[in-house]
């Protein structure tokens, strides 16, 4: 019997279509020669060329005609309200045809969102606009709204927010209070320039935010940040005010406060305070947000980088990693934490080759944190095996970091596959921490282009080579974690589901 006691023999059988695919990923959709992404952006820069289809301007659609749009040739689709023509893009995209045509005569604004949130859509395709989608032929009417506020189901009466102040002559001390289990993961915390305008996003559950708006009764120091302290579900945020004195009032709160289940994606323009090669294609770039924004990202979260090429802005999401070894941050970075980006540079990519360029001191526009990832589901299993392909590493690095540093009873075992010992990430510092985790950690390195002198596994991951990986634990306290290019991510997926391993109990990062 193998892995949770299915024979190995007995599936897939001999003739199936896993038995036959076994060992080979699908690739990413390979587009035509001149239909490449520096082809598009030569295309829409080219303003004599109508991407519309309808001789440009700004029209009105009905959604009988968005729905009459529906073909390869003439698809329009809706994103936000507004209506583009997809026609002329369709060659260009990365995901193929098929992917965008399902969008193709209808609202595409969740598929889009589910697929591409980071993805500048107005930028790509600005001048794709048809116009705006109607319901008839009289103006928009805003709907009414009542004033009554309708409780959220993701959160419980009990556990939305409160806030109270407390303040001595040179700080002030804002304190946020809930029975949701706060940690400063959970909190986002910015200022405006002036130093008066606070607002605090609290994280509650898996769909929803709380947004604090204060206007503080004085200015406080912009330059000198937020510090941000959480225990026990109390969440403090301290600033060093303008003037040492005494405030009769914290200041008032601002309307829009409230519970809410989407954000806009905010950016910020951050400095390069570091850059270190890692392998020869690799870089670690460590960042540091304006001081007027305080974020902790989350393990397995991401943010979006924003490059602007040739006019258009383009975005690229890349997760944050976290140094292996963990240790207590630094005064400075206690108030500031850093970014860590480990980003491979693609010379004929289009955002990479920019971020290459970068230099110590310059800025990198990124967002704010992304991500649906909660690390606190780990907790009750005993062995999480990280599964990982080349910089898929990267939220494995923060997953690995977190559980070493907190769940003393779990151990980790990692997949890594790459194609040559040069490629792989961080080799010495996990090399380090297996050889002082007290048998916590585990590697296996799987390369594809070894050398002679390689002693580890060779070749690619497999259904064989994964069910041998996961063979040693019990499956009923069993996590894992999947990370690598969409064609990876998709194969081993479809690996564990034939491994019988309940969905519940592994998660893909994308």
């Amino acid at each position: 019997m193998s892995f949770l006691g299915v024979p190995k023999a007995a599936f897939p059988a001999a003739n199936s279509p896993q038995k036959l695919g076994q060992g080979s990923l699908s690739k990413k959709v390979q587009l035509d020669k001149g239909y490449s992404l520096h082809d598009w952006i030569a295309i829409h820069t080219d303003r004599t060329k109508d991407l519309t289809s309808v001789g440009g301007g700004f029209r009105r659609v009905t959604p009988a005609e968005l729905q009459s749009h529906n073909k390869v040739d003439n698809a329009w689709t809706v994103i936000r309200g507004k209506v583009y023509n997809l026609a002329p893009y369709m060659r260009y995209h990365p995901g193929g045809v098929d992917e965008l045509m399902k969008a193709a005569g209808r609202d595409g604004t969740k598929y889009f969102d589910e697929v591409h949130s980071w993805v500048n859509i107005e930028s790509m395709l600005e001048r794709c606009i048809v116009g705006a989608l109607v319901t008839d032929s009289r103006p928009p009417v805003r709907p009414a709204t009542s004033s009554k506020k309708e409780a959220d189901p993701a959160i419980g009466q009990g556990q939305k927010p409160r806030f109270d102040w407390y303040q001595s002559d040179e700080i002030i001390h804002v304190v946020f209070m809930s029975k949701y289990d706060l940690d400063e993961d959970n909190i986002l915390a910015s200022l405006d320039a002036s130093g008066t305008l606070l607002e605090v996003v609290a994280t509650l559950g898996h769909s929803s935010s709380y947004v604090f708006k204060i206007r503080l009764h004085d200015t406080v120091v912009a330059s000198q940040g937020i510090k941000v302290r959480v225990k026990k579900g109390n969440a403090q945020l301290s600033m060093v005010k303008s003037d040492e004195c005494r405030w009769k009032t914290y200041g008032e709160v601002l309307a829009g406060n409230g519970v809410v289940s989407s954000r806009e994606i905010r950016y910020h323009d951050c400095l390069v305070q570091e850059i270190r090669q890692v392998t020869p294609d690799t870089n670690l770039y460590t960042i540091r947000p304006p001081s007027t924004v305080h974020f902790k990202v989350p393990v397995g979260h991401h943010v979006i980088v924003k490059v602007n090429v040739e006019g258009m802005d383009l975005t690229n999401p890349y997760t944050v990693v976290r140094q292996l070894a963990h240790s207590e941050p630094t005064k400075e970075e206690d108030t500031h934490p850093d970014v860590l980006l480990m980003i491979k540079i693609y010379p004929k990519g289009v955002v990479t080759p920019h971020i290459g360029k970068l230099a110590v001191g310059d800025t990198l526009r990124i967002s704010e944190p992304q991500g649906s990832f909660d690390v606190h589901c780990l907790a009750e299993f005993t062995d999480i095996a990280l599964i990982a392909m080349g910089t898929g590493f990267t939220p494995m690095s923060a997953v690995i970091s977190h559980i070493l540093s907190t769940q003393t009873d779990t151990k980790l075992h990692v997949f890594f596959s790459n194609k040559s010992e040069e490629d792989i990430l961080w080799k010495e510092e996990l090399d380090e921490v297996v050889r002082t985790s007290s048998d916590r950690l585990s590697v296996d390195h799987m390369l594809s282009r070894a050398t002679s002198s390689w002693s580890g596994k060779t070749g690619r991951m497999t259904l064989d080579s994964v069910r041998d990986f996961l063979q040693p634990f019990g499956k009923d306290k069993l996590f894992v974690c999947v990370c690598g290019s969409p064609s990876f991510n998709v194969q081993v997926g479809k690996w564990l589901s034939q491994l019988q391993l309940p969905a519940s109990q592994y998660h893909i990062f994308s």
